[in-house]
């Protein structure tokens, strides 16, 4: 199934893939789909396909017999997410981002947007889609950025599709930690393909929107925009204003499919975005070690120790439960206090918390985190340490 987000260049591309496979016949049209109606549009697809250098003929069974207007790498460990996607292969798919992507609102697993992009690809190209997804509810692109670097795979991911922005207080935050999470991707998968959503919640074509697509194109990934689709339709789309619906998350796998599938038809090799930072900033987190509370000492119901630990001038993240009320917590070495970091939590639910507690640290000894409660001590899972290299 093609959703119906499909733009006029992808339909026809699709046509020419299913075209082009041995014995397969174009799928008959269905409302809302995407799909050329008329059998005559897609005879001129394939003449289009074969002056663009895409060959009609199929060389083996399905879709992942189409010959490609690129070069194909001569071993399986070269190629891009879309082309092991268009050869049948299995893919691996990693979704970080912010509630937009945990399909908050949304009760039936099988309605999420995620759910549904895996399915449609599964169907659509005889893949098997492997699909992990880290996103946190109320996350900026920091907290993102912390679960990509804790993310620990058994395989790497072919394809990162990275979902957040909203929750950033300014373009200037954003501005910073949207490109660290870009370069931590990077650094992380350096063979993954990239999409960037441009998300719908923001409305317009905000400052933020802007600057998610300078990062975006400066590192060479896709960019996939829900902001056009949403922008007359919010309410039909999302119940709150904010988060999609079931409604609105088939828009947001339309749009994913559309880009994912235009790229795979034109045999797309792996990003070649330019890795020379926007920000220096940015850069100078590109190394982060993360400190799970494994690797510490429980020294009391409130306090863990990180027990010789060293670091200079080192951004420091918190990931913590968020209990209902106020939090606090003091970072300590010996009886001098590092860092401070205070917060309340007023709806009524406690939830995973990701957040920079300072962008100078340097210690050489033990490193205190005394916890205002013992569910505060108890819900915390460990620290983030970034320094320049």
């Amino acid at each position: 199934m093609i959703r119906k987000y499909m733009t006029g260049a992808a339909a026809l591309l699709f046509c020419i893939m299913l075209a082009g496979c041995q014995g397969a016949s174009p799928a008959p049209a269905q409302e809302g789909s995407g799909d050329i109606e008329d059998p005559a549009a897609v005879g001129e697809a394939e003449q289009e396909g074969e002056e663009e250098g895409i060959s009609e003929d199929a060389t083996g069974e399905g879709i992942g017999s189409l010959e490609y207007a690129v070069d194909v790498p001569e071993t399986d460990e070269e190629l891009s997410f879309y082309q092991k996607l268009a050869g049948g292969q299995k893919v691996r798919i990693l979704v970080a981002g912010d509630s937009l992507a945990t399909g908050f609102t949304i009760e039936n697993e099988e309605e999420k947007w995620t759910s549904l992009l895996k399915t449609d690809l599964e169907e659509f190209y005889g893949s098997q889609v492997e699909m992990d997804n880290v996103s946190l509810g109320k996350c900026d692109s920091y907290a993102v950025y912390g679960t990509i670097m804790e993310y620990d795979p058994e395989e790497p991911a072919d394809l990162v599709i990275l979902c957040c922005g909203y929750n950033d207080e300014s373009t200037e935050d954003l501005a910073l930690y949207y490109e660290t999470a870009v370069r931590g991707i990077r650094h992380r998968f350096d063979t993954a393909s990239l999409i960037c959503v441009l998300p719908s919640c923001e409305k317009e074509y905000t400052d933020k929107i802007t600057k998610i697509r300078e990062i975006a194109e400066h590192y060479d990934a896709v960019i996939a925009d829900t902001i056009g689709p949403f922008m007359d339709h919010v309410s039909e789309y999302s119940d709150d204003g904010v988060h999609p619906n079931a409604k609105g998350a088939q828009v947001y796998a339309g749009v994913l499919e559309d880009a994912i599938s235009a790229q795979a038809a034109e045999g797309r090799i792996r990003d070649q975005g330019d890795e020379t930072p926007i920000n220096e900033t940015a850069a100078a987190m590109d190394y982060t070690t993360w400190y799970s509370v494994d690797s510490m000492v429980r020294e009391d119901d409130t306090t863990w120790v990180l027990e010789g630990f060293f670091c200079d001038n080192a951004v420091i993240g918190m990931d913590m439960v968020w209990q209902v009320g106020d939090n606090h917590m003091i970072m300590k070495e010996g009886d001098t206090v590092l860092a401070e970091w205070s917060g309340t939590q007023k709806d009524n639910f406690t939830y995973r918390y990701i957040k920079t507690v300072t962008d100078s640290l340097t210690v050489s000894g033990d490193l205190k985190l005394v916890f205002g409660s013992a569910d505060q001590a108890d819900g915390f899972r460990g620290i983030l340490v970034s320094e320049a290299q």
